[in-house]
């Protein structure tokens, strides 16, 4: 039998170990302090099945809707998944909503890739919508469904957009906060650069005859260093590590002013200053509106993935850059898919290699 114990200042370390444990990269600290300073409308639990901690559930409400009572900081821990669990607590969750009185529980989860989260919810019977609103901002930088639920038997009312200031739970748990990378991250950057591109298919192709080592403690490096000298390299920090990042460049402003680092990228000939430049974007960059911000890499420390930090990435890319059109040679089919579900269009060029686009328009 499930049962929900609440978290109070004497099991507030436990409950934390237990919330980094499921949520490595969030914090829930404020959030807890809260419910247990009783300055916001929030409870939250630890999960058990007997003697046994499985997980962590929480419930709040808006002043804004009295008929709606919200799930958070939500998750079972990962050896007791697929045993039926997430099902047992989110009834559990659902039947003290509906003593209490409230029509409707709702959630929010995130939008891109985060299929199996939302067919688990989906299967319990929540509907989704986007949350889209104007006095909102982080709605657009994190983009994030809504789900909900009725639980008597009402036709359900959409929250459609209602601010529930989502920005403000940003700001508590600190996700993903993207920052500038300086210089003095450099040799930082090109170790995480090579760690990621180190066992890519059409990367190993590219450079069979070289030390890729040295190739990246050279020219790449360099070109590394014009992005973050034009401060055009932003990251996610974790214990004061980069555990994940994006490098850019204006691809025109790099075409006048640079053509050695030009060629360096787009012809793979760092030695030679002669603009050699044979159509390597398929003649497709005329086509694009300019100005042009080339993405030269998203990367994701190895222990960091599946956390949906590229996604965040690419939502700050197109929330920083917003006036331009933003493209990317994509080799990586987990990428390419963020890339795809973040409506860029995608081209194939050949096996292994995709552009990818987006206009600002």
């Amino acid at each position: 039998m499930i049962k929900e114990i609440l978290i109070t200042k004497e099991n507030l370390d436990l409950a934390l170990k237990i919330e980094h444990e499921i949520f490595p990269f969030y914090d829930a600290k404020a959030n807890y302090l809260d419910s247990i300073n009783k300055i916001e409308n929030n409870e939250y639990f630890l999960l058990y099945d007997d003697d046994t901690l499985i997980g962590i559930s929480g419930a709040y409400y808006y002043d804004i809707d009295t008929t709606s009572l919200w799930l958070g900081w939500f998750g079972i821990r990962k050896e007791y998944r697929r045993l039926h669990y997430g099902s047992m607590a989110l009834k559990l969750f659902e039947d003290k909503a509906l003593k209490k009185g409230y029509k409707f529980t709702r959630l929010y989860t995130d939008k891109y890739n985060n299929d199996e989260a939302i067919n688990f919810y989906k299967y319990n019977g929540y509907v989704f919508e986007d949350y889209l609103c104007k006095d909102d901002s982080a709605s657009y930088k994190y983009p994030i469904l809504i789900g909900s639920k009725s639980l008597i038997g009402e036709d359900i009312i959409p929250w459609n957009n209602r601010n529930f200031n989502f920005t403000k739970q940003i700001i508590k748990q600190n996700l993903s906060d993207i920052s500038l990378i300086t210089i003095d991250r450099l040799d930082e950057v090109t170790n995480l650069y090579e760690d990621c591109f180190k066992d890519n298919k059409y990367f190993l192709e590219q450079f069979k005859n070289n030390d890729l080592h040295i190739i990246m403690q050279t020219s790449f490096k360099d070109m590394f260093r014009y992005c973050i000298n034009n401060n055009l390299c932003y990251g996610i920090y974790c214990e004061n590590k980069i555990i994940a990042l994006y490098l850019a460049f204006d691809y025109y402003e790099l075409k006048r002013n640079d053509i050695k680092q030009f060629n360096n990228v787009f012809t793979s000939d760092y030695n030679c200053t002669d603009y050699p430049y044979i159509h390597e974007l398929h003649d497709k960059i005329n086509l694009f509106d300019k100005p042009i911000m080339y993405i030269l890499a998203v990367l994701v420390a190895k222990e960091a993935r599946g956390l949906k930090l590229a996604n965040c990435l690419i939502n700050d890319i197109l929330n920083r850059f917003n006036s331009y059109t933003i493209i990317s040679d994509v080799t990586n089919p987990i990428l390419l898919h963020i890339f795809e579900k973040s409506n860029f269009i995608i081209d194939y060029i050949d096996d292994n290699y995709y552009l990818v686009h987006k206009n600002h328009r």
